[in-house]
């Protein structure tokens, strides 16, 4: 809600099979689900983007930027997935039941504990938002083993080296507390692309 303030034009789309969007062919790569998120630049008009994106947006952005480089002006990465250490260990989580297990209770304790340290107001509107337009549907989750398997391809490395040998400049912020992408997979992420990672404070208003 800030950006349109400083005159920016904000665009959010929603990853395929999510939310009220179609979902791609079943056994979709990465890439082809990236593909809509360049389409959508194309029906927007808009020849050159920043790109920005949050846990498994952020590995699409990277993708994005890899592929397109021509098309983004700058890239962010929130709590992105992303970076060899957590390629190799969704491929390894996958190839065990109660990992795999593991995996989501973590990402569904990881949601309803966000809103722990924030003001109460924000909280309250934090919940009404999971409670809202932000409610997770039960396609969504049914989903998720199958988002999973086209995250699991060593494949980020490659997209971070081509951003980086771009020169897009990029942005690597990353929560203390993420338990679903290791801030040390953060680091390696923000190594790479040669760009120091910011954490993000428990608290946004204490900075």
């Amino acid at each position: 809600s800030y950006l349109p303030e400083f005159g920016f034009l904000a665009v959010a789309i929603e990853a395929p099979g999510h939310g009220h969007s179609s979902p791609v062919p079943r056994g979709a790569d990465f890439a082809t689900r990236v593909d809509l998120i360049h389409r959508a630049l194309d029906a927007l008009g808009n020849r050159r983007a920043v790109v920005a994106g949050h846990s498994m947006g952020g590995r699409s952005a990277a993708c994005l930027t890899a592929l397109h480089p021509d098309r983004v002006l700058a890239a962010m990465f929130v709590d992105a997935a992303l970076g060899e250490d957590f390629d190799l260990a969704v491929i390894k989580q996958l190839s065990s039941e109660a990992a795999t297990m593991r995996s989501l209770v973590d990402g569904i304790v990881d949601v309803t504990s966000d809103a722990q340290n924030i003001p109460w107001h924000e909280r309250l509107a934090y919940y009404r938002m999971l409670s809202g337009p932000g409610r997770p549907h039960l396609a969504d989750l049914a989903r998720t083993p199958e988002v999973a398997r086209a995250i699991a391809v060593n494949e980020s490395e490659v997209w971070l080296a081509a951003i980086r040998h771009a020169s897009i400049p990029a942005a690597v912020l990353h929560g203390a507390h993420d338990l679903v992408v290791p801030l040390a997979d953060a680091t390696a992420v923000a190594r790479r692309l040669d760009a120091p990672p910011r954490l993000l404070p428990p608290r946004l208003d204490e900075t």
